[in-house]
């Protein structure tokens, strides 16, 4: 967006000399770009009445939408280039923690089998990836999320397992009862024992949000002290080291839940009406124009998955 980055400076600078030598430009001529810009839209976007300068409620709405805008911008420039070019490709959203352990394999073989196709692998929260698929920002997204749009097919890949993971230190199960029972067999908690004990919550960027909303929203716990994390990974070692109970994936041969001597200080237990499964899928579009090799590399993806599982059991056993 043309002079959006005038703005910015001076949103962060907070002073209109500091923005201008930032920006190799006088101040003069920065004050006449904002006269200009509140005269072209009839409202004030800034407070410059002192120092320092602050956003109005305008102006954090015009530089919340601008940035929108110019997101949007960039991403359709990037696709008309990629439009224009002889080379196609496909872009692939996915999680932080699945990018490493379901893609690798996938994207080894659907680049052998067609060398002329260029592919992109996008990071980001789960929760995040209809809209990025949405907006055209990625062709393929791969994840725990829900999108209901008869315009995108939408495939299960797998199912995962959930479990409410509890420090044995806690004292709410029976001291003889392990990991691999409880994993089974999860151990049938009442909604009250859970109140005022310490909770490590997954945050908004991961699946598993939809899962502690859901055990917010329908057994009304109150917490202790709360740790939220972005990674499963790191909320299933915190409750192993015991800092708070937590409802996250897992699997029965995972290996952070473990000391380092190998034991595991923490069973696997569950509320009433708890899920203990969740699903995990791939999403595009049925007008994408790519749409059969689309389909090609879902169908690897979902075998490489299959062979993570594989290779996960045999070292575990």
């Amino acid at each position: 967006m043309e002079h959006l980055e005038y703005f910015i400076a001076i949103v962060e600078e907070k002073n209109l000399t500091k923005a201008a030598q930032r920006l190799f430009i006088t101040q003069p001529s920065l004050t006449r770009y904002v006269n200009k810009l509140e005269e072209e839209y009839g409202v004030k976007l800034l407070d410059r009445a002192k120092l320092p300068i602050s956003l109005t409620p305008e102006g954090s709405l015009f530089l919340q939408e601008k940035l929108k805008i110019e997101t949007t911008e960039l991403n359709l420039r990037k696709r008309l280039k990629q439009m224009a070019q002889s080379r196609e490709k496909i872009t692939i959203g996915t999680g932080y923690s699945r990018a490493g352990f379901w893609l690798p394999q996938a994207v080894e073989t659907f680049a052998r089998r067609y060398p002329d196709m260029d592919l992109g692998i996008t990071t980001c929260g789960e929760l995040k990836l209809p809209g990025k698929l949405l907006s055209g920002e990625i062709d393929v997204a791969v994840g725990a999320f829900s999108l209901e749009d008869p315009a995108y097919e939408q495939l299960p890949l797998g199912v995962e397992s959930m479990r409410l993971l509890v420090p044995k230190a806690f004292g709410l199960t029976p001291e003889d009862l392990t990991w691999e029972q409880s994993f089974d067999n999860p151990y049938v908690l009442r909604p009250e024992q859970l109140s005022g004990l310490d909770c490590v919550e997954s945050d908004d960027s991961i699946g598993s949000y939809m899962g502690r909303l859901s055990l917010e929203q329908q057994y009304n716990i109150v917490h202790g002290r709360t740790i939220t994390a972005g990674s499963a990974d790191v909320i299933r070692m915190l409750v192993r080291d015991g800092m708070g109970y937590g409802y996250v994936s897992v699997r029965k041969e995972s290996k952070n839940i473990r000391t380092a001597d190998g034991d595991v200080p923490v069973v696997a237990c569950t509320l009433p009406g708890l899920p203990l499964t969740r699903y995990s899928y791939a999403a595009y579009s049925k007008s994408s124009r790519n749409l059969q090799r689309i389909r090609e590399l879902v169908a690897m993806i979902q075998k490489d998955m299959f062979a993570y599982d594989a290779r996960i059991k045999m070292v575990s056993g």
